[in-house]
């Protein structure tokens, strides 16, 4: 029964455009991720653990920010009628970046002290300044990503990943040798966005379409409801990811958070190679579905099916050898990495089918849900950070328990999903 039932959904994903689109951007994470992996071992060498930690907190500011800088628009590209408002978008999201970015910069430099010391990372204070150009690069990226996507052009999509890649490892190791301390990781993710956003942007902007700044507002406020919600999800996100490195960050110290840092980006490997793919073929095809008035079900019920049956054995055993194969692959001072690798492991199992199927509800256009649910989110991560403290508990305890947390909320957003999936648009 299993094995017919294994060959029947071979032989559909093998005839099936969604899931050969799913192929195409798969392999191009693939060969994006194994140019990372084989240049971690070398950077968790050269790099020390505070190096790591600052790099990350770089990130989650800039995570943080982006909200600010250009509305998540970005998320937006898929779901305009026409290319032309879909393109105003991409047109919006790259003013929006540059003149936050004017602004922020100074205001960060101002305040960047004051941050650090929150962080209990005097280090992190320089750095801050390039956290909105990091911000807009990640936007602008992921909006010709979208656009890309939109118009079918996976084979470029997935060649920008493998460019943004190289580009991340060029600048790891290139960084180490030519810039201080932790300056090659810090700017390894900029330099992704970036070369990420020339690979996406080549022989690719339409000419056809006049620029009008009249067209870039009104399909700004096309979408000001469901981006208000978004607004606010995305700062309760970055908040659920900021909290608890600053706390590790404050209560355990510098190498705490580097040996967090690593392992937090080792397990999220199979997301970015399998599951981000996955989720942007799901969300491009949903989307036309559903600007067609037709029914989105069955393609989330296949999907989520095709991603338990992928990352349930996957994660399993990535919990199973961490402990024992991070520090054999990362050198032997990342020890406690592999033991939080492994308790990490298991909320990424609930991570990798929520991100994946996640955009549902914006499909259907209920804005009201991701603020709602992020607020759950941030709120039970608080709890979890109060309780940790009160109980003062180590850091294996900590990470522990905000898994579990982390792990129901995804079990919720899962059911919140597939009933979203079960809706029609309403025609007239």
């Amino acid at each position: 029964m299993l094995v017919s039932w294994l060959r029947s959904q071979l032989k559909e994903a093998k005839s099936s455009s969604y899931f050969q689109d799913i192929a195409l951007l798969s392999s191009g994470g693939l060969i994006a991720n194994i140019i990372v992996v084989a240049v971690m071992p070398l950077a968790s060498r050269i790099y020390t653990p505070e190096s790591f930690a600052i790099a990350n907190l770089v990130v989650l500011w800039a995570g943080f920010f982006i909200v600010l800088v250009t509305y998540r628009l970005e998320l937006f590209v898929q779901l305009p009628k026409q290319d032309e408002d879909a393109w105003n978008l991409v047109r919006l999201v790259v003013f929006l970046g540059i003149l936050w970015t004017v602004i922020l910069t100074p205001a960060l430099w101002f305040w960047r002290e004051t941050i650090a010391n929150l962080a209990g990372q005097q280090k992190l204070g320089p750095w801050l300044t390039a956290v909105p150009i990091t911000a807009a690069a990640l936007a602008l990226s992921t909006a010709l990503q979208g656009w890309n996507q939109r118009r079918g052009n996976y084979r470029r999509s997935a060649g920008a990943e493998i460019v943004s890649k190289t580009g991340y490892a060029g600048t790891v190791i290139g960084g180490r040798w030519l810039l201080p301390d932790a300056a090659g990781l810090v700017l390894a993710t900029l330099s992704s966005h970036a070369v990420k956003i020339a690979a996406l942007s080549v022989r690719n902007r339409p000419a056809s379409y006049p620029w009008d700044s009249r067209n870039l507002w009104a399909i700004g406020r096309t979408h000001e409801k469901l981006a208000g919600g978004m607004i606010f999800a995305q700062l309760c996100l970055s908040c659920t990811l900021l909290i608890p490195a600053m706390y590790i960050s404050r209560k355990y110290g510098a190498d705490a958070l580097g040996q967090y840092s690593l392992a937090f980006q080792t397990v999220c490997l199979p997301e970015a190679l399998i599951g981000n793919a996955i989720g942007n073929v799901y969300y491009q095809r949903i989307a036309e579905e559903w600007v067609r008035g037709g029914s989105i079900q069955g393609l989330f019920r296949a999907t989520a099916i095709r991603l338990l049956f992928i990352c349930l054995p996957l994660f399993a055993v990535g919990a199973l050898i961490s402990p024992w194969i991070v520090p054999v692959i990362f050198g032997d001072q990342w020890h406690d990495a592999g033991i939080f690798a492994a308790l990490l492991a298991i909320s990424s199992f609930g991570s990798f089918i929520s991100t994946a199927l996640g955009r549902t509800c914006i499909v259907v256009t209920a804005w009201w849900y991701p603020p709602l649910w992020h607020l759950m989110r941030v709120t039970t991560t608080i709890s979890v950070v109060w309780i940790a403290d009160s109980m003062s508990l180590g850091a294996v305890e900590f990470i522990t328990l905000l898994v579990f947390q982390q792990l129901a909320v995804f079990a919720l957003d899962f059911l919140s999903q597939l009933y979203f999936s079960q809706r029609r648009l309403k025609t007239t």
